[in-house]
């Protein structure tokens, strides 16, 4: 049976809550020192509703099938799947769907100051049952712009718990809007729509 939205979206704050390390407050009306998800719409491209359904709507999910990580080229062909990644719009907020449906992702950060460097904690369970997404090779793309991208070269992932990935360090030149995009199962070939590779960005606010 599917997982409402609320029910998934409770599993991913228990486990950001549990795995991710809080962000320091200032002295001056408790205001975070850095930046952080920039607030916003909230995504509804999964839902099944005209309206979106929030909260708590029915979602169409996208299974996956870890068979179709590597497929044969017959089976793109007969799929008539696209050549490579199709990225979604970038989310606001700190959680979504991901891009295809498969699943709901959720995320914070240690401050985003930039010329310091930042950790991301980032949660996926399945939209399909509600499952974590476990070994899913999570990395992180940053960018200011298609021409100013983030230093990621030195960020490891580390899977916490079950379907929580810290990636880290991350390093922010500038201040501005952001975006960062997850990846899971990154080794995946994204060809088919059951292929376990998923991704999903969000824009953040670097101070």
């Amino acid at each position: 049976m599917r997982k409402p939205l609320a029910a998934a979206a409770a599993v991913i704050a228990v486990a950001l809550l549990s795995a991710c390390p809080q962000q320091p407050a200032e002295s001056d009306g408790g205001a975070v020192a850095g930046g952080g998800p920039v607030a916003g719409p909230v995504d509804n491209h999964c839902f099944l509703l005209s309206d979106g359904g929030f909260p708590g709507g029915p979602l169409q999910p996208q299974p996956t099938d870890p068979a179709a990580c590597h497929p044969d080229a017959g089976s793109v062909a007969d799929a008539g799947a696209p050549s490579g990644p199709q990225f979604g719009p970038t989310n606001y907020n700190a959680e979504a769907n991901d891009d295809d449906c498969k699943y709901q992702v959720g995320f914070s950060s240690t401050p985003l100051v930039h010329g310091e460097d930042a950790t991301l904690t980032v949660s996926a369970i399945h939209t399909t049952d509600g499952t974590p997404a476990t070994g899913a090779n999570t990395l992180v793309e940053a960018f200011l712009s298609d021409t100013h991208p983030g230093d990621t070269a030195r960020a490891q992932t580390s899977e916490v718990s079950p379907g929580v990935y810290t990636v880290g360090p991350i390093g922010f030149d500038q201040p501005g809007q952001w975006t960062v995009r997850f990846h899971f199962n990154e080794q995946c070939a994204d060809l088919l729509p059951t292929s376990p590779h998923g991704h999903a960005a969000f824009y953040v606010e670097v101070k």
